[in-house]
C-alpha cells in the first residue's frame, strides 16, 4: 500500500478524480444536453433574425428602386415642362412680336389717315379762300362796273341771252 499512499497524497491524482466527479454530475444533471438545447434555440433565433433582415433588405431595395423609378419620371416630367415653358414662351413672344407689328401698322395707317385728311381739309380751306378772294375780287369789279354805267349794258346782254334760251 505503501505506493497507493503516494497517488493519494499526489494532487494531481486529486484533481483528476475532482474533474471526472464534476464531468459525471455535469453529465448526470444533463448539461450538455440543456447547452446545446440553449445554443441551438439561440441559432434557431439567429436564423430567423437573418431571415427578416434579407426580407427588410429586399423591400428596401424594391422601395430604393420605386422612388428612383420615381425620381427619373419627375426628372422627365421636369425636362418635358421646361421644354413646353420654353416652348410657350417661344410663342409669346412671336405673338407679341406680331401684335405689336400690327399694332405699329395701325398706328402707322391711322397717322397716314390724318395726314391725308389734314392735307384734304388744307387744300379745301385754300380752294375756300381763293373762292373767296375771288368773289370778293369779282364783287368789286362789278360794283366798279356798276358805278361806271357799264351795268345796263350788262343787263342788256343778259335779257338778250335769255331771249335766245327760251326761243
Amino acid at each position: 500500500m505503501a505506493g497507493d499512499s503516494n497517488i493519494l497524497s499526489d494532487p494531481n491524482f486529486w484533481v483528476a478524480v475532482a474533474f471526472a466527479g464534476f464531468l459525471g454530475a455535469v453529465i448526470k444533471a444533463k448539461v450538455p444536453n440543456s447547452i446545446c438545447k440553449a445554443l441551438d434555440e439561440r441559432a434557431e433565433k439567429i436564423k430567423i433574425q437573418l431571415d427578416e433582415a434579407r426580407e427588410l433588405k429586399k423591400e428596401a431595395q424594391k422601395l430604393l428602386a420605386s422612388y428612383q423609378r420615381k425620381q427619373k419620371n419627375v426628372e422627365q416630367e421636369c425636362n418635358n415642362l421646361l421644354a413646353q415653358a420654353k416652348e410657350e414662351a417661344k410663342n409669346f413672344a412671336k405673338e407679341a412680336e406680331t401684335k405689336l407689328k400690327e399694332s405699329l401698322a395701325r398706328q402707322a395707317k391711322a397717322a397716314e389717315d390724318k395726314i391725308k385728311a389734314a392735307e384734304i381739309s388744307a387744300v379745301k380751306e385754300v380752294q375756300t379762300a381763293a373762292a373767296q378772294v375771288s368773289i370778293k375780287a369779282a364783287s368789286e369789279a362789278l360794283a366798279k362796273d356798276l358805278k361806271s354805267g357799264k351795268s345796263r349794258g350788262l343787263v342788256d346782254d343778259a335779257i338778250k341771252e335769255l331771249e335766245k334760251n327760251f326761243h
